[in-house]
């Protein structure tokens, strides 16, 4: 009976957990197979009074879940319910039942559930501005896309982006139109350059 159940008359009688002609079959005996997130640990006893062998199943969860059937997450789950936003792996804090997320590239946040807005350059915005909702909002004396021309050369600049109807006299030809707001070259000044 592959040690998993008791022979008698020539025919097998298996332990809990177990199934088949020799035994060899194994049932899950515990709670929702642990939920694919661990693996079940049989424990065997024999009954001496009903002369049978009983078996006991635990869930032995993997690094990265808990609970009775390995069910619940150590890492955050986002509003869906899906472990770090589905944009990330779970990592296990030294085995301490804690675990943090590790984002994949372009998300970021304790669940990583929010999208990465990046802006261009070297480093955003090349240093010389400020990253807004992925446009650059270059500083005094800097323009284009990635704040990469400097203001001492380029003397009359042209606007870049579509929203550059929303600025006041399109900044006159003379400044970039950036989410709405003239960024002037040198020697203009003012809302509309």
């Amino acid at each position: 009976c592959s040690g998993k159940g008791l022979c008698k008359n020539r025919i097998c009688q298996c332990a809990p957990g177990f199934s088949g002609p020799s035994c060899s079959e194994v049932e899950s005996l515990c709670e929702d197979n642990c939920s694919g997130f661990g693996k079940c640990k049989l424990e065997f006893s024999f009954d001496e009074e009903q002369k049978t062998i009983k078996a006991k199943g635990t869930c032995e969860c993997d690094k990265t879940h808990t609970g009775k059937n390995c069910l619940k997450s150590i890492c955050p789950s986002d509003s869906n319910g899906k472990v770090c936003g589905g944009n990330g792996v779970c990592d296990n804090l030294q085995g301490q039942n804690v675990g943090i997320c590790t984002c994949d590239t372009g998300y970021l946040g304790v669940d990583c559930s929010e999208k990465e807005v990046v802006c261009p350059g070297i480093t955003p915005c090349n240093g010389h501005g400020t990253c807004f909702e992925g446009t650059c909002v270059c500083n005094l004396n800097w323009s284009g896309l990635d704040c990469s021309v400097n203001g001492t050369t380029s003397h009359h600049l042209k606007p870049v982006n579509s929203s550059a109807s929303c600025c006041p006299r399109q900044c006159s030809g003379n400044g970039q139109c950036v989410a709405c707001v003239c960024n002037c070259g040198p020697e203009w000044t003012g809302d509309d350059c």
